[in-house]
């Protein structure tokens, strides 16, 4: 399923809060939601998305908080979050994400919260995450579990 906004999401642009929680979307097309202006909050958790496209969440210039927990997302495109400059809250947890790629996080500036919990983080760079000054909380449990595995194999910049 592909979210198609002409036909599904066409004269809700009132909406503030949408709910795609486990309704098998694969993929994102670049602009999707872009005519939904006053959205908070998005939640797109157990679904089968594989990849974030560029543009995919553009012009979402209210969106507070960001849900793709348990989607199989191995890839975030440069670009994936743009247009996205409140955003505060991501959550990336339960994918197949294998590093924190700083250039699909470039455009999240404004980040409090990011949970990159059970991924299957091979390659971590802090450089990816210092633009992110507001960051309070990074999340990536089960981290350890893999340090000690031997599966983390380059953590630059890592305490």
């Amino acid at each position: 399923m592909c979210i198609s906004y002409s036909h599904s999401l066409k004269g809700l642009s009132s909406l503030t809060i949408v709910d795609l929680d486990g309704n098998e979307v694969e993929q994102i097309p670049q602009g999707a939601f872009r005519n939904l202006p006053r959205l908070i909050y998005l939640r797109m958790s157990r679904n089968k998305i594989r990849r974030i496209e560029r543009s995919a969440f553009s012009n979402l210039n209210s969106l507070d908080g960001l849900d793709l927990q348990e989607n199989d997302i191995e890839e975030i495109s440069p670009g994936g979050f743009e247009k996205t400059g409140a955003l505060k809250y991501l959550n990336l947890s339960h994918n197949n994400l294998d590093s924190m790629n700083r250039m699909g996080l470039l455009s999240l500036g404004s980040l409090e919260v990011l949970d990159f919990s059970y991924n299957k983080l091979s390659d971590v760079d802090a450089e990816s995450l210092k633009h992110l000054i507001w960051l309070v909380e990074l999340r990536v449990c089960f981290m350890h579990y893999l340090l000690e595995l031997n599966l983390v194999t380059r953590c630059d910049g890592c305490i």
